[in-house]
């Protein structure tokens, strides 16, 4: 199972164990049966980043040590990998799929 682009609020929830929604218990219910998942988390290291908004301005995004906490548990979790690359992608998809 592939989440990516993922919040802190879903990784949050998975490893709250929180499956109140589509994606949070898909991910939880693929933990319990042995499902590879691997998660690409928006929030997976600490500090400030600048995002482009539709209006062409810039907005600064602090991304804090309780969002990071969360990435580092789930990465920490039974068959669950973190992705910290798009371009990571590739080699999991070529591992799953190629012949």
């Amino acid at each position: 199972m592939l989440i990516a682009p993922t919040t802190s609020n879903t990784v949050a929830k998975i490893t709250m164990r929180m499956g109140d929604m589509l994606i949070s218990n898909a991910a939880i219910m693929g933990q319990k049966a042995d499902i590879p998942i691997y998660i690409l988390p928006s929030d997976y290291e600490e500090g400030v980043t600048i995002t482009k908004l539709p209006n062409g301005k810039d907005l600064k995004i602090s991304i804090r040590k309780e969002d990071v906490e969360h990435v580092q548990k789930l990465a920490k979790m039974h068959k669950t990998s973190i992705i910290k690359e798009p371009y990571d992608l590739i080699k999991i998809f070529e591992e799953h799929f190629t012949e």
